[in-house]
């Protein structure tokens, strides 16, 4: 054998073994989960929803699940265990789709065979009106699928070999791994961002309000199949009971949607899921909203995000069965809600 061919035949078994190793790193470690929970003593680092919620879903050990958009991010899966005596993980996707809400339960179903006892998740606006077809990001099927030889993409990842191995290492060796039951919480890291001047950034305020005509109510074709999407996989798991509430945007939102002239629309939306999916036996659906609530705007960071103190008021109106919505009084709920805004004087509420 000649030096070139000699070379040629020690780079490629070098190289061989470099991406050999490379890969078997990955597997032993596992940052995604996608083959088992951390192995060596060390604990999970759990901090990256589109990459890590199948391999968790597969592997952790739980019972029950905790699903939704960032609304539900801050729940600490804690106060669900003590409550219901149950183990819980949580399968939140920022932004959430009516899509991403089935990838979840799905998993998490398949994962226990259907025994599943508890999903606990928000229903807003924004997840019935988004493509139901689509998630918000784009999901790395290698790690959803369950065909092997794709996972080529993820065992010879150089991010996942260079950053993630080495994020959950120095982590652990500095014993800063957050629990579990804390997966996914923002709100320490945005705490001094809370305040009614986020709040107001950006929305046109006039100097004095006016009544604004609203549209005619109507229900979009995204909403109808949102709404169908979520009750089949409501109904597929009878014996799991699903406890949804519509999270309590602020004022300021609602305002939004009434200056737009779709508030009416907006009401109609909440309403129609209420009544579809009020049909199922095992749904309880929740409307955590009142008015010292939304116009305290020092509790948001923006329209939308409220701060600890409601995501705790929230559990525990889900655990007490408070403004707990049925067939006899959901249309008293919206036609409470509906005048809160519509009489609101929006005047008061930005002082």
């Amino acid at each position: 054998m000649n030096s070139s061919k000699r070379f040629i035949a020690v780079y490629g078994l070098v190289s061989g073994f470099g991406l050999l190793a490379a890969a078997l790193l990955i597997f032993l470690v596992d940052p995604f989960f996608h083959y088992h929970m951390p192995w060596f003593g060390m604990k999970p680092v759990v901090n990256n929803e589109v990459y890590q919620n199948p391999g968790l879903a597969d592997h952790a050990l739980y019972d029950s699940i905790i699903i939704g958009s960032s609304m539900t991010e801050n729940f600490d899966a804690k106060w669900f265990d003590e409550a219901y005596d149950i183990r819980t993980l949580k399968l939140n996707y920022s932004g959430a789709s009516a899509e991403n809400l089935k990838i979840a339960v799905e998993r998490a179903q398949n994962s226990l065979e259907g025994k599943v006892q508890y999903v606990f998740g928000c229903l807003d606006t924004d997840v019935l009106l988004k493509n139901p077809e689509e998630t918000r990001y784009p999901l790395p099927h290698y790690l959803y699928d369950d065909v092997l030889y794709n996972d080529v993409y993820y065992l010879l990842n150089k991010d996942v070999l260079f950053q993630k191995i080495w994020n959950v290492w120095k982590l652990n060796k500095d014993k800063n791994v957050e629990p579990m039951n804390k997966a996914y919480m923002w709100y320490e890291e945005h705490i001094d961002e809370f305040s009614k001047e986020n709040v107001l950034q950006g929305i046109p305020l006039p100097d004095k309000f006016f009544f604004v005509k609203q549209n005619e109510p109507l229900i979009p074709d995204e909403t109808i199949k949102a709404v169908e999407k979520i009750k089949k996989f409501v109904m597929d798991y009878p014996d799991t009971k699903y406890k949804f509430f519509y999270s309590p945007y602020s004022m300021v939102h609602w305002y939004n949607s009434y200056r737009n002239g779709r508030f009416l629309t907006d009401v109609s939306i909440l309403e129609y899921s209420i009544k579809e999916l009020l049909e199922c036996e095992n749904v309880e659906l929740y409307f955590p909203t009142n008015y010292e609530m939304i116009t305290d705007l020092n509790s948001y960071k923006d329209t939308g995000h409220y701060d600890m103190e409601i995501q705790y008021q929230i559990f525990k109106e889900l655990r007490d069965g408070d403004n707990r919505l049925t067939k006899d009084n959901y249309q008293d709920y919206m036609e409470d809600f509906k005048t809160m805004v519509m009489e609101c004087d929006f005047s008061k509420v930005i002082q």
